[in-house]
């Protein structure tokens, strides 16, 4: 089968020690067709002592193609009101040719995470119900694309292009997104099955059941 395992804050020694066994314990076998893996949602919680403190993330399901593109736009705009905020939380957009995704990854108390996730599920549903002005942040995301495509982050700019089944160039048009677009990218956020996972503290930390509760 096919396993990703993906971490942000924590060396890959760390990561390492604390899935050692885990991966371990999932047996070999051939690679699968990943054109025949929807994304489908899960959760895990993987309990290590990483002093008390619980990492979690929280992703939803990304259409290829042109069709993800106004999900650029909703992550910026979710990054921009988690900065405002100052939440300790930070929001990723990972674009593949199929099966991308988009979430928020958050580190905090166990007592504090649920606040934190119910913060982003609030912005994401303010975002669904109207979305606001995005002419600002088209114009600063299409500026970052082409200045870093012309910089030293070229080449993983274009693989990341080939890698979508895009060209280089079109990945950073942005005009065809619009406010109603953006809106319903965070809708089909909202009603998608997540796939949720935290890394330390686990006790006290939000079900799956409680999170899907908090996007409906």
């Amino acid at each position: 089968g096919n396993v990703v395992i993906a971490a942000n804050g924590i060396s890959q020694e760390r990561l390492g020690a604390v899935l050692g066994k885990t991966v371990d314990e999932i047996p070999a076998g051939a690679a699968w067709n990943t054109s025949a893996l929807p994304f489908v949602g899960s959760d895990v919680k993987v309990r290590a002592d990483l002093d008390g403190v619980s990492r979690v993330g929280l992703a939803f399901p990304v259409p290829a193609g042109e069709a993800g593109k106004p999900y650029a736009v909703l992550n910026a705009l979710l990054a921009a009101k988690l900065s405002s905020q100052k939440q300790c939380a930070s929001s990723f957009l990972d674009t593949f040719r199929q099966n991308s995704l988009f979430g928020v990854e958050m580190a905090g108390q166990a007592s504090g995470v649920a606040q934190q996730l119910e913060a982003v599920v609030a912005e994401l549903k303010n975002i669904a119900a109207q979305c606001p002005s995005i002419d600002a942040v088209k114009q600063k995301l299409t500026l970052e694309y082409f200045l870093a495509l012309e910089g030293t982050c070229s080449t993983e700019k274009l693989l990341c292009a080939h890698l979508r089944g895009l060209n280089a160039q079109s990945v950073g048009d942005l005009r065809s997104v619009t406010p109603a677009s953006v809106s319903a990218a965070a809708a089909a956020s909202l009603k998608a099955n997540p796939a949720y996972a935290v890394l330390g503290a686990t006790a006290g930390t939000p079900s799956y059941a409680a999170v899907v509760n908090m996007l409906n």
